[in-house]
């Protein structure tokens, strides 16, 4: 069984991560109040909006589905 070589001290770690503004508010909808949702994200201009929280998630999974290389757990450690 092959693993792989530990980087070199003098390369850099390749860290992958996303980085987001997220606003909520409350707005009324009839007789109930609602959550409302928007995403920027920090390094490209733009801004997405979610009528609900399940929107987001999905919008987000999406987001993070796009480096098949991770494999993700629960407990959202990275597992090489």
């Amino acid at each position: 069984m092959q693993g792989r070589d530990p980087p070199a001290a003098s390369e850099p770690e390749r860290r992958i991560y996303r980085a987001y503004l997220l606003r909520c508010w409350a707005e009324p909808c009839g007789a109930e109040t609602v959550w409302r949702f928007s995403l920027e994200t920090v390094s490209e201009p733009g801004r997405h909006g979610f009528a609900d929280l399940s929107t987001l998630c999905m919008f987000l999974q999406g987001e993070l589905d796009d480096q098949p290389e991770i494999t993700r757990t629960t407990d959202a450690t990275v597992v090489p």
